[in-house]
């Protein structure tokens, strides 16, 4: 399992990250919550479609 420190939630990620260097890991965490879930209910679609059409 992977920890992070809370104190550092409201910190910027730094320059590793390019243009959202300033964004939080917050906001990084929250953006990746976001693409998971997001793609997740992709795959669920896709997975219906074919029960469906099969």
């Amino acid at each position: 399992m992977v920890s992070f420190p809370e104190e550092r939630l409201g910190l910027p990620i730094g320059p590793e990250f390019g243009p959202f260097a300033e964004d939080s890991a917050v906001d990084l965490m929250l953006h990746v919550l976001d693409e998971f879930i997001h793609h997740a209910a992709e795959i669920a679609l896709l997975r219906d479609l074919y029960h469906r059409l099969s």
